[in-house]
Formats: structure tokens, sequence, C-alpha cells
């Protein structure tokens, strides 16, 4: 496959302008709380062909895992389509925000904030540290997420003002 040419910094810019970073709790199987992480990009079915041009871009760089088809809906606006990449593999995730930080604005304290606890559950997942283990950890980092989300559901005020 021959890669077009696209740059991190530009999926940074598309991303401050058209992404979203999610983070939220939900329970898990065993009755604790995971935290759940969704990176996304969206644009109108007009130019969705740059949504292309970015799973392209995924593809070449080899460490993203596939989201897959996109996302169709309908936006609440004006009820044009419009296409979405959502991700929501941490370890994808991880890599799009290391790669992107150094150019983000907008969205950076936020992609500073997931990318860090996404660094430190993966280290405990290379340690070998079990199952029950990391839930204790994500558990005890309960309080340092809600921060994240109060951060970030302030953050969004902000950004709306």
């Amino acid at each position: 496959m021959k890669c077009k040419p696209m740059s991190w910094a530009y999926l940074a810019g598309f991303f401050d302008g058209e992404g979203t970073l999610m983070a939220r709790w939900s329970k898990n199987r065993h009755g604790g709380k995971s935290l759940r992480v969704t990176w996304q990009v969206g644009q109108n079915e007009e130019n969705s062909w740059v949504l292309d041009e970015i799973l392209e871009f995924f593809e070449c760089d080899g460490r993203i895992k596939s989201p897959g088809d996109y996302i169709w809906a309908n936006s609440g606006f004006s009820q044009k389509k419009f296409r979405q990449i959502r991700l929501e593999d941490a370890a994808s995730i991880r890599v799009i925000l290391e790669e992107t930080l150094p150019y983000l604005i907008v969205k950076r304290g936020k992609a500073e904030r997931v990318h860090d606890f996404l660094k430190k559950k993966e280290k405990l997942i290379e340690d070998g540290w079990s199952y029950a283990a990391r839930e204790q950890v994500t558990v005890a980092a309960e309080d340092m997420m809600e921060k994240l989300e109060n951060f970030l559901s302030s953050s969004v005020k902000k950004d709306e003002k």
C-alpha cells in the first residue's frame, strides 16, 4: 500500500477542531469499575473523504488497531449525515495521544491526563500485574479520575462559552 501524505501534526489539528476524547467509568463484570476511554473524530458526509485518509494513515502507521467501519449518524443540528471514526482500544488511543500531544492546543490538558492514565495502566499490564491487582489500582485511582472527569466537564463548559 502506498501511503498518502498525512502527519501527526495534521491529525492533531483535525482532532482539536473535530474530535472528542471521552473518559468515563463503567461497571465491569467483576462488580468493580473500569475507565473506558473513547477517541473519535467526525465529519459531514460531503467532506468525509478525510476520514478515509485518516484510516489509511493509521493503517500505514501499523500501531493503531483498526476501528472497523464508520459510524453513520444524523447531525442533531441540520439532520445531515456525518461519519465518525471511533476508537476504544486503549493502546491505540495511547499511541495517537503520544504522537499528537506536541501539536494539540485546545484539547492538550485533557489529552495529557488521559495519556498519563493509559500509560500507567499499560505499564501495570507489562509488569505482569494480575487482573485483580490492576483492578485495585484502578479503583485506587478513582479519586484521580473523578478529578479528571471534573476537569473534562469544566473544560467543556469553558469551551462552550
